[in-house]
Order: structure tokens, then sequence, then C-alpha cells
């Protein structure tokens, strides 16, 4: 992938001054252009399908010796004759004797904008000669007074020319600016007055609502409304300081005030770009089983772009380090959906921690695939952003958010504190997995994995999607993590559907963060399913599911793995003197009907509505175990694995023993610090090797109970 090619922390809606550039970060996917009613958000839409060739990421402007550097960072440039930057200025001040928009037109601005000076920037001038150009404004008309070279490179998507110094020279002057983005089709654009302008830079404070009647909210209700003239033009205008730029007077932008802010980061995937329908088979005959008239096609949109957003919601104090709480969207919805619908807050969900909000790359994602390796991402760009805990992580998600968070949480339970799956459950009928993937089944079966990840599920009642389209499936899942043992609990809203309620689940988070992730667990329970693994030269998506805790390089025994084929491995050390567990299970009632409370206690935000049944079991310490530096274990269908010795509390450098259950042969890897040679005993048989690597590697086929020694040699 070429080098980065933006500049300062990607987040949307604001300007900074970095190394002598002012750079303003856009929102992405807000390329709509302008509205039909006001507050509705844009809509122009692209000729053809997939495009987003008019969607600005970033622009910079940079004085240089050999004139003023103009870039544009694009979401999307396939054609390098398509998109086209028009960068307008008032050198003067004096607006009432400038343009008042635009060449073209197509921008209604108002007040008018009093440009003088406008820079055309794209890889093919409109006549096919030179991209970049110059126009002046002069007598009520624009000319062109200059022609430069200018490029459009597909690989880093950017837009980039210089104006020489003859032409255009900014010295130490205050300009104010404006830039917009269109496309050029047959020849022309909106210059020209063909086609609509579909983003401008400059446009901050974005609203996080939706336009009326529209499924999610993209930033663009401002823009929309000063493109059209029913919001005033003065809010697309830069105040751009030359001589502050010369000097190196730096100043980064910076996103801490409580509320709702966008951030961007640049994703490695190359998925082709713009905004496409998803690439899966669509299959009508899963929708007519449902009862559903099929669409005709598949409806599910990607969004391919290099440049991934995400919402991140701040409270009104933030601890240091902040607890992280991961929370995916809903079927249809987007990385704005749960701010828009105003979750957070004062007597809704009101943490103090960092809530991120994932795109998922579209509505109907599955979080599986580059939707999975979006969420992946996303934290690993938040955690580079903020001082974050990263032993206290919550999953969290709504509907298919929800059933993401089992999802996720089965495939990476090392990586998060807690799961609080909403209106979710782990596993999907048949017909809903299929007519999500294109097929392909999704879902991981390794409920199993959780057993040092506490769960809080919360459902409702009376939801019809849990009770036919689920399959009861969230019933299910208690009853199997009450069969497991594991640290669970679930409440049924008994007057609520498909919905989540912040006032009385709030607590719910409140106490889950006070948790810490288990990060060297005494006991490991692990499987991994190889049919979920990715690996996609074309796109660059990479995803393997082999390691959590002190395990890793799990591989499965055989080949031509379909769905049902996994491999297990149960692993307990013996050195920790605390591995031992109480397990209570129990049942409850409650509500609110008469006192204000939520689902773990008093709230003076939840009142008069809402019962509940609750079940679950409690995990406390057991006594204190004997120590042995050693482990027990059970595989199922293992080819081979590591553990971490050191990671488990055990010594290698002391005499090792194990009790290894297993149904064939394993490739067993033991890593840590060993002697120059050890003597490794399996049953009756004894060699002795040389660790590799600091390694030592038992191959054996394992039966019920084989005793494992492995000591140093004498």
């Amino acid at each position: 992938m070429p080098d980065e090619p933006t500049v300062g922390p990607l987040i949307c809606g604001t300007s900074s001054v970095i190394d002598g550039a002012f750079v303003w970060t856009d929102y992405a996917y807000d390329d709509t252009g302008a509205s039909e009613t006001e507050r509705g958000g844009g809509a122009d839409r692209y000729p053809e399908a997939g495009a987003n060739t008019a969607d600005l990421i970033q622009l910079q402007l940079r004085p240089t010796e050999r004139g003023l550097q103009i870039r544009a960072v694009l979401q999307t440039l396939v054609d390098p004759a398509v998109p086209v930057l028009a960068v307008g200025f008032d050198t003067s001040g004096e607006r009432a004797g400038g343009a008042p928009t635009l060449p073209g037109g197509r921008w209604a601005a108002h007040p008018p904008l009093g440009l003088d000076r406008v820079v055309v920037v794209s890889g093919v001038g409109a006549g096919g000669g030179s991209g970049g150009e110059l126009r002046a404004y002069e007598d009520g008309r624009w000319r062109v007074t200059g022609t430069f070279p200018a490029t459009a490179d597909r690989a880093s998507q950017v837009l980039e020319t210089v104006v020489p110094p003859e032409l255009l020279e900014p010295g130490g002057a205050t300009w104010r600016v404006v830039a917009a983005l269109g496309i050029r089709r047959d020849g022309r654009s909106f210059l020209d007055g063909d086609g609509p302008v579909y983003d401008l830079a400059f446009v901050g404070g974005e609203s996080v609502a939706r336009a009326p009647g529209a499924a999610n909210a993209w930033q663009d209700l401002d823009q929309a409304d000063i493109l059209s003239g029913r919001f005033g033009s003065e809010h697309a205008v830069a105040v751009v300081d030359f001589g502050r730029l010369t000097r190196g007077d730096d100043e980064v932008a910076v996103a801490r005030a409580p509320g709702t802010h966008a951030f961007l980061y640049r994703s490695s995937l190359e998925l082709g770009g713009g905004v496409r329908p998803w690439p899966r088979q669509h299959h009508p005959e899963l929708w007519t089983q449902l009862g559903m008239p099929p669409p005709p096609s598949a409806p599910w949109t990607m969004f391919a772009g290099r440049y991934q957003p995400y919402g991140v919601w701040l409270p009104e104090r933030l601890p240091e380090p902040a607890p992280l709480v991961v929370f995916l969207h809903g079927t249809g919805s987007n990385h704005l959906s749960n701010a828009s619908r105003s979750l957070f807050g004062p007597g809704r969900f009101d943490l103090p921690a960092i809530v991120v909000e994932p795109l998922g790359r579209g509505g109907s994602c599955g979080f599986s695939g580059a939707a999975e390796q979006d969420v992946l991402d996303v934290m690993a760009d938040v955690t580079a952003r903020f001082e974050v805990d990263v032993d206290r992580v919550i999953l969290t998600g709504i509907s298919q958010g929800g059933f993401g968070t089992f999802r996720l949480g089965e495939l990476y339970p090392d990586r998060f504190s807690a799961l609080v799956p909403l209106v979710g459950q782990s596993a999907l009928v048949p017909e809903i997995e299929m007519m999500i993937s294109g097929g392909e089944p999704f879902m991981p079966d390794a409920l199993e994995n959780l057993c040092n990840l506490p769960v809080r599920m919360v459902n409702g009642r009376l939801d019809p999607q849990k009770n036919t389209i689920a399959g009861n499936v969230p019933d299910l899942d208690a009853l199997a993590l009450q069969r497991l043992q594991y640290d669970f609990r679930y409440w049924q809203l008994l007057r609520r559907g498909h919905e989540v309620v912040p006032e009385i689940t709030n607590g719910v988070f409140l106490d889950a963060l006070a948790w810490k992730r288990d990060r060297d667990p005494a006991r490991v329970v692990f499987s991994v399913e190889p049919f979920l693994d990715v690996c996609d030269p074309e796109t660059g998506l990479e995803l393997r599911h082999d390691a959590a805790y002190w395990v890793s390089g799990l591989t499965v025994r055989g080949h031509d793995f379909e769905r049902g084929d996994k491999g297990t491995v149960d692993v307990t050390s013996l050195a920790r003197a605390d591995r031992g567990r109480v397990s209570r299970p129990y049942a409850i009632v409650g509500g609110n009907t008469r006192e204000s409370r939520d689902l773990v206690g008093p709230n003076p935000h939840a009142f008069g509505f809402d019962e509940w049944v609750e079940q679950g079991v409690t995990i406390t310490p057991g006594p204190p175990q004997p120590v042995e530096n050693g482990f027990v274990a059970t595989f199922t269908r293992v080819a081979r694995v590591t553990l971490d010795l050191p990671r488990m509390s055990i010594d290698p450098r002391s005499e090792l023993t194990a009790t290894i259950s297993g149904d064939g042969p394993t490739e067993l890897a033991l890593a840590g610090e060993w002697h120059d040679r050890v003597e490794v005993v399996v049953g009756e048989v004894s060699s002795v090797t040389r660790p590799t690597g600091g390694v030592v590697t038992v191959a054996h086929d394992f039966g019920p109970g084989v005793r494992l020694t492995v000591r140093p040699a004498g």
C-alpha cells in the first residue's frame, strides 16, 4: 500500500495546521450533494452504481518554493479523468466585486461567496490537456488565466497540483477559501453547469441526526442545505492565514469534548472502493422460506473505500486510562445510528468510558470477513489515539450487533473483559445466516470459548425475532452457559420486544466496567473452526482464529473443512493455586413498577413499566488448590498447538509433569526458557532433545490419560 497521503489525526469535520500545511479532514460517505427539502440531506446520486468518486477525505493547502501545493485525498479514485476539484479563493477581501459562487453556478451559494480566483484540479483537463488550471473572475465572468500539470494517482487516491507563484502567490496574506468536488462526464462537469457538486470542504460541526425518513445519518445535513442555498454559505468557508503556514505555527485538531465524534482510519484492504453491492450471492428462495417477498437482488451494501469512519462517544469526565466499550450496530444501521437515536447521555447509556461504534463496512455485515476486520482495526485505531485500559474492554451490540458480540467474543475471547449482547444470540436460523452471508455459514459454535469471559444478556420476551426468526436461541444460550457453569446473567424483559432500553440497562454496563480481563487464566478452553478463517490475497484480508490467552497455533486435524469441524483444547495449569471456582446457578424475578431501579439496582431514571426474569450462574473463587509444576489437558481433533509455559505460571527449568487425554496424533509445542537439553518421557518412552527457538516439541498419538514428563537432561 502506498505511503499515507493524509496528514494529522483524521478527525472528521476539523482543520489543523501541520508542518506548514492547512489541513481539512472531511466526513466519509457524505458525498450526497444538495438537499431537496430543508434538513432533508443530500439528494444527488451518482450516475453509475458503485461510484463514490467525489467523496473528499482530506484537503491540504501548503505554500512551497515551487508554488501553492493543493492535495485532495479521495475515498475512491478509479478513473483519473472523472473527479474534478475546484478550490476557490477570495484574495482581495472585497466580496462585493467577486463571483457569487463557483463557475457553472451549480452551488446556490447564499450569501454570495465573493470569489476572484479558482484552481481546478483533475487528472485530465476539460479539453484533454493539462489537468490544472487557474480561473480569474473579471468583468463579471470567469476566464482561464493559466494552466499547469496536475496528477490523479489511483494508488494513493490523491488529486494534486502545484500552482506556480507567478499565477497565484498568497505570500503572508489571509484568504477566504472554499472547495468543492464533482465528476466529469462527456467532458463536462459542475464547473460547466452540468452535474451536481457532491461534496464540500470546511463544513464542520455536522449533526449526527438523521434526515426525516432516512435510515442513517451521514453527517451531510448542513452541507446539503448549504449547496441548495437553505443554509449560509459562510459555513463552508475556511479562513487561511498563509503567513502562519510559512511560520510553521502548528495547531493540531483534538477530540476530547463530551458527545459524539467521527474518526477515520486508513484500511489496508483492497476492496475496490466505492459504495457497492456486497459481493455475495443472492438466494431469493431463502426469503420465500421466511414468508418475505424476495428483492430482485441482494440488498446488502458494502462501503468499500480505503478510509473507514467510526463513531466515538465521550463522557463528561473521561478517566485515564479509560475503559473501552465496542458497540456493534444492528441490521441496516451504521456507525452513527446509536448516537442518532440518542442512546447516550444522562439517563440513557451514560458510561465513564470511550464508546466506539464501527461501521462494519455496511448495514447488514454480519460482522464477518471485512466487517470483522473493521472492528479489529477500529479497536487498534482508538487505542492509538487515547490512553485505553486494554484490560477493561466490553464488547456489546444491538440485534445484528448482539449476535456479532457472541461471534467476535467466541473468536477473540482474550481481547475482552465482558460481553453484553443486547437482543442478540449466539446462532441464527440457517435461512437468516445464509441470507446475510450469501450462502456461506459464518457463525461459530464455540460457547465453550467463553470460559473466562463474563456474559450479560438482555432480551425482550415479546421479541418476535427472538421467538421466531432466531429460533429461541437466547434461551438456549442461557441453558448452554449454565451447563458449562460459566459466569453469565440473562434478563428477559417481560413487556419488551426487539428493543433496547438504556435507562434500565445502563447499570449492567457500569457493573461490567469494574471487571478486568484475565490475561492469563488458570484454565483455557478454546475451540478453532477452520471454515471461519479467511485468506484472500486479492483483497489482503487474512483472518485466523488460532490463539487465545496462552494457547496459540491451534490447528485442527484433517482437511477440506466444513461447518461442524473443529478442534478443542481444554487445559488447566496445576501451577495456579487459584484454579478452583465455585459456580452457583440462580433464578429471580424483578421489576421497577414499585420503585425506581434498573436491572442491577436503584436508578432514578428507571421507574414504572418493566418486569423481568433473571437467571444466571455466579462464580466465586474456590479454596486454594495444591500447586504442581504441570498441567492437565484434553485435546479433541488437535493436530498442533503451542502452550506458553511462563504465562501458565509453569517453570520449564524444573521438572514438568502433565496428564493429557487425546483422540489421535498431536504435535504439542511447549514454549519457555529451557535448559540446553531436556529429557522427554511420554508414557514409558524416553528421549533427549534440544529445544529449538525456546520450544520443546512433543509429537504423540495421545489417548486417554497419557503421562508426560519433561525435565532437564542430566
